[in-house]
């Protein structure tokens, strides 16, 4: 009797990461690693774009090396100018600025930067480890942190 040959979807993935099961237990359609992956809600992957310089970068006026704690945010409406938006950089215990109406977002690198240390709450936190919170009040930026003492900051800007 000839056999019927019929192929099988071995893993679809629609399961989603399981980190806490073994490999005796491991459930049907799952992952265990997602190594340079994006996972979507309705359970594909998409494999992450490779990094790659910006057109006509410039370098930053700082050092940046591995293991580095690095934190991001946008300042919306700097000094109460609708449209106007900078880039807010934690890199370790500095915060540094950028411009986000340039072209190549590193030529906006604002001349001024914020110590942490310099506010720090002498609780226990480390500036260095702490990501910064940060919100648009009024043209105003309100810095916070479980590490340091609340911060405005307001800077002008020529039109």
């Amino acid at each position: 009797m000839p056999q019927k040959y019929n192929q099988k979807l071995v893993n679809t993935f629609v399961k989603g990461l399981v980190t806490e099961a073994s490999e005796m237990t491991f459930p049907e359609d799952a992952s265990s690693d997602e190594l340079n992956c994006d996972l979507l809600k309705n359970g594909a992957r998409r494999r992450r774009k490779a990094i790659k310089y910006e057109d006509n970068y410039q370098d930053s006026s700082f050092d940046f090396t591995v293991g580095s704690f690095t934190h991001d945010q946008t300042w919306y409406n700097v000094s109460g100018l609708s449209g106007v938006e900078y880039l807010v950089l934690q890199v370790n215990s500095t915060v540094y600025f950028y411009d986000k109406s340039f072209q190549t977002l590193s030529a906006g690198e604002k001349s001024f930067t914020i110590d942490l240390n310099t506010y720090s709450a002498s609780n226990g936190y480390d500036t260095a480890d702490e990501p910064i919170q940060c919100s648009s009040i009024s043209g105003y930026l309100v810095i916070t942190s479980p590490a340091i003492n609340p911060i405005n900051l307001k800077v002008s800007i020529a039109i």
